[in-house]
């Protein structure tokens, strides 16, 4: 019953996250982490959809932080097969270019 619920509000965090809406999603997979059962491996996935939100606003300690935690849920989270479809582990450390500023001094 918990678990179900924390699964529709990570789904409602996906929506948000789709639209851009990243402090939404992040209140949505907090709540879906508050009622998930200690030590479900689906915890793994609400700390990397966070960590892929705090990419999104350049929060990366928060990112790290919340990498860190999937890690800590689920040791093998970064290196299963497809975790999970939008694999945020990933995103922390390969940033996409248009998440990086540009270095001081270089131009295009």
């Amino acid at each position: 019953m918990f678990l179900q619920r924390a699964l529709e509000l990570k789904d409602k965090g996906n929506v948000y996250f789709g639209q851009g809406e990243h402090v939404q999603a992040l209140a949505c997979y907090a709540q879906a982490l508050r009622v998930a059962p200690e030590g479900h491996p689906d915890r793994a996935m609400f700390h990397s959809n966070r960590a892929a939100c705090y990419v999104k606003q350049h929060s990366y300690d928060e990112a790290i932080h919340e990498c860190n935690q999937a890690l800590s849920v689920s040791p093998g989270f970064s290196t299963q097969p497809n975790p999970c479809p939008t694999p945020a582990v990933r995103r922390c450390t390969t940033p996409s270019p248009k998440d990086v500023p540009p270095a001081s001094g270089w131009s295009l």
